[in-house]
């Protein structure tokens, strides 16, 4: 699993190490991002994939649901 993100500054960030609101902030734009070069790759006939960029955001999305389950069981308890 990838546990670097690599922020728009080009640097390789731990995903486990960000905060919060960076860490959701980074996979909304990531997801924007990605969606926007689908687009218009489709948009011209082509096809578009960036394995890596699919790993971090979804390394992004798993760290994401495992703090919210954290965070969710120990507010239930």
């Amino acid at each position: 699993m990838t546990k670097h993100y690599t922020n728009s500054q080009v640097l390789a960030v731990e995903i486990a190490a960000m905060a919060y609101p960076h860490l959701t902030a980074a996979h909304a734009k990531a997801v924007k991002e990605y969606e926007h070069k689908t687009r218009v790759c489709e948009a011209s006939g082509e096809t578009y994939s960036e394995p890596k960029r699919e790993a971090e955001i979804k390394a992004l999305a798993e760290e994401i649901a495992r703090r919210d389950q954290v965070y969710g069981s120990e507010k239930s308890q």
